[in-house]
């Protein structure tokens, strides 16, 4: 009975832990896409809420963007094809806020 029980618990574990956003898979930005002002995963007519990046061809990551209600929310980070950071910028509701820092 004990045996039933424990394999039951990590049974409805593994449900909430598929259902959660730690499996959620970063999206590329070539699967959005722009209209009048929104951006919007390809494929949804829903403003596009989470994050998106871009890649080199060397596999070293490019962009870091964030997304709330289809617009740039949050930090925007960018990176040399060596890897070293090339600016960070800062977006509210799709408007560049402070200075964009450049190392």
């Amino acid at each position: 009975m004990r045996k039933k029980h424990v394999r039951l618990i990590a049974i409805m574990a593994l449900m909430l832990l598929a259902s959660c956003s730690l499996f959620k898979k970063d999206i590329t930005l070539n699967q959005l896409y722009f209209d009048d002002g929104i951006t919007y995963q390809i494929g949804s007519t829903k403003p596009y809420n989470g994050k998106a990046v871009s890649s080199y061809s060397n596999g070293k990551q490019k962009s870091e963007v964030y997304y709330k209600d289809g617009k740039v929310n949050g930090t925007r980070i960018e990176w040399y094809p060596t890897g070293n950071k090339k600016s960070a910028e800062n977006f509210v509701d799709g408007k560049l806020k402070g200075l964009a820092s450049r190392p």
